[in-house]
């Protein structure tokens, strides 16, 4: 089964806050011990540069909320605001 991507202009859409926000949400994932950790964290990178993984962070998601309550509510406001994003590309 092939992975969901959406394509999404980051420049255009996201504000320095989410940005953040995204960044806190890494930093905490970087201190668990999960399988498959270096894949959350890539498709969590991959929202810095306007590619949204929707199937890795909704298993990710699934995977973590009852065990990391407040890192999965985090994820799901940030998920929430990108899937209001309207596809589109990046520029550099």
């Amino acid at each position: 089964m092939e992975a969901t991507l959406v394509r999404f202009d980051r420049h255009v859409n996201m504000s320095v806050d989410m940005l953040s926000k995204i960044g806190n949400i890494i930093n905490q994932v970087q201190l668990l011990d999960i399988d498959d950790k270096f894949n959350i964290l890539n498709s969590l990178y991959g929202l810095y540069d306007g590619y949204y993984y929707k199937d890795n962070l909704s298993d990710f998601q699934d995977l973590i909320k009852s065990e990391y309550p407040k890192i999965h509510e985090s994820l799901k406001s940030i998920l929430e605001v990108v899937e209001t994003y309207p596809e589109g590309i990046t520029r550099i």
